[in-house]
């Protein structure tokens, strides 16, 4: 069987990201940069070829995965492809959310004792991305997935078994992608963290 290829994208840079609030399942419009991230990933991900493109329903992410579909090919979004559920942390900062004695159960930040918690915990999210992870991991050809930093993370903690207190480490930059390959069921990681016009 030939060898499939994914890349997954993390969106351009957002207000959110610079302020470093919590917008998960809401809104955040792209900085001026993250608008000229947006135009270059359009051209470099085009030129990759995707045989379809998978997209979180959020804008940050569909903004960027429409116009490359846009050249002929599947477009499938998918609300599993959400970045993490902040519930009531939503829209904050960590020092605002800490001060309100609320904590979260996923990704890097670890629950303090007697702290309330929000959102969606890690299980809660990896179970929520699974039944998509393993749709986009039978596909045949060039997948592009444009999703979140999050969502990243938990694919490759689900593909490639890396577990979360390793993932969480992981830094995933605005406008990056990172590059796998898939034989059989074996999937492979060929580039992390390169800008899409640089990919192999």
């Amino acid at each position: 069987m030939e060898t499939a290829h994914i890349l997954l994208v993390r969106h351009p840079q957002t207000e959110a990201n610079i302020s470093q609030r919590f917008v998960g399942r809401g809104e955040s419009p792209y900085t001026a940069l993250g608008t000229q991230q947006a135009r270059d990933l359009v051209i470099g991900l085009g030129e990759w070829r995707p045989d379809r493109v998978y997209s979180s329903p959020l804008h940050r992410a569909l903004d960027v995965a429409t116009p490359v579909a846009g050249c002929g090919v599947p477009l499938i979004v998918r609300d599993e492809l959400r970045e993490v559920d902040f519930g009531l942390a939503e829209g904050m900062t960590y020092a605002e959310m800490t001060a309100l004695n609320l904590s979260a159960d996923h990704l890097w930040l670890e629950p303090k004792l007697g702290s309330v918690p929000v959102g969606e915990t890690w299980e809660q999210f990896v179970t929520r991305v699974r039944g998509v992870a393993d749709e986009i991991v039978r596909q045949q050809g060039r997948t592009l997935v444009v999703a979140h930093g999050g969502i990243v993370r938990a694919l490759l903690h689900l593909w490639l078994g890396v577990p979360r207190q390793a993932v969480v480490r992981f830094t995933i930059a605005n406008a990056t992608a990172v590059s796998l390959t898939v034989d059989d069921d074996w999937v492979g990681l060929r580039q992390f963290g390169v800008r899409p016009d640089l990919i192999l």
